[in-house]
C-alpha cells in the first residue's frame, strides 16, 4: 500500500511508554532529545509523519544512549512497527478482496489523463500538402487559443 494512505492518521502512545519516557526525562532534562521527550509526554498522540521520524531515529541510534531512552526506546519502536503494519494491512484488505472477486489491478494507482498542455502533438501534414518544400501544419482551434491565451 502506498504510505500516502496513512497520512492524516495518528497513533496514541501508550501510558507505559509515556511513563518510561518520563522516567528517563527526570535525570536528563537538558540532554539532547529532551524536548522531543517532553512533547511526547505532553501530547501522546503521534502523527504518521512523526511516528516515521521517531522510528527512523530509533533504528539509527545506539540503543544504550540517553537519546534512545528519551524517545521511548524498544517499547516505542515496537509500538510504531505494530501500528504501521496494522494500518498498512487494513488498507490493503479492501484491495485484496476486490482483486479476489475479479477486479484486476486494484493495487495500481488509477490513470489520470492530463488536461491540455504545452507540447501537444500537432496533426501531421498529408502528402498532398507538401509543395516545394513547404509544409502546411494543421492546428486545432483549442491549440490556437492555448497558444494565444495560455489556457484551455
Amino acid at each position: 500500500m502506498a504510505n500516502s494512505a496513512l497520512e492524516g492518521k495518528s497513533m496514541q502512545v501508550s501510558d507505559s511508554i509515556v511513563k518510561t519516557i518520563e522516567k528517563a526525562l527526570q535525570n536528563n532534562k537538558s540532554s539532547p532529545g529532551a524536548q522531543r521527550a517532553k512533547n511526547i509526554v505532553n501530547h501522546p498522540q503521534l502523527t504518521y509523519y512523526n511516528a516515521k521520524r521517531i522510528k527512523n531515529f530509533l533504528e539509527n541510534t545506539d540503543n544504550s544512549s540517553i537519546e534512545y531512552q528519551l524517545a521511548g526506546g524498544d517499547q516505542m519502536k515496537k509500538a510504531i512497527d505494530l501500528w504501521l503494519n496494522e494500518k498498512r494491512i487494513s488498507a490493503n484488505k479492501g484491495k485484496d478482496l476486490r482483486t479476489s472477486l475479479g477486479n484486476e489491478n486494484q493495487h495500481k494507482k488509477p490513470y489520470k489523463r492530463n488536461s491540455f498542455k504545452v507540447g501537444l502533438p500537432i496533426a501531421a501534414p498529408k502528402a498532398d500538402t507538401l509543395i516545394e518544400n513547404k509544409v502546411t501544419i494543421l492546428v486545432t482551434e483549442k491549440q490556437i487559443n492555448y497558444l494565444k491565451h495560455g489556457k484551455n
